[in-house]
């Protein structure tokens, strides 16, 4: 795995979503996250249950700035692949201000 500096991430941003595979055959969403920041930029990929996971972990270490923001339902039986739902998921998870927090 490849090592990051600890430069200060001025700038999140999902920019896009895939779509893959588990070992079951069961489909999942990976939304693709650019970070910048002092000169560096990557991408990474992450389920939405890490971004729920992620506030989560921040709402208990006592960030209310980011319990107030809308977050998009964790709780979905049906329907949670689908096209409206994953993009309705990527605009509603960019207007979390990640980059107050990394």
């Amino acid at each position: 795995m490849e090592q990051r500096s600890l430069a200060r991430v001025v700038k999140v941003t999902i920019a896009d979503t895939e779509r893959h595979l588990d070992d079951a055959k069961q489909e999942y969403v990976s939304y693709i996250v650019d970070c910048e920041g002092e000169g560096v930029s990557w991408k990474i990929a992450k389920r939405f249950s890490d971004f729920t996971a992620l506030r989560e972990r921040l709402v208990e270490k006592g960030l209310a700035e980011l319990a107030n923001q809308q977050f998009p339902s964790k709780v979905l039986l049906f329907g949670r692949r689908d096209d409206s739902v994953v993009e309705k998921r990527k605009s509603l998870l960019q207007r979390v201000r990640y980059a107050s927090v990394c």
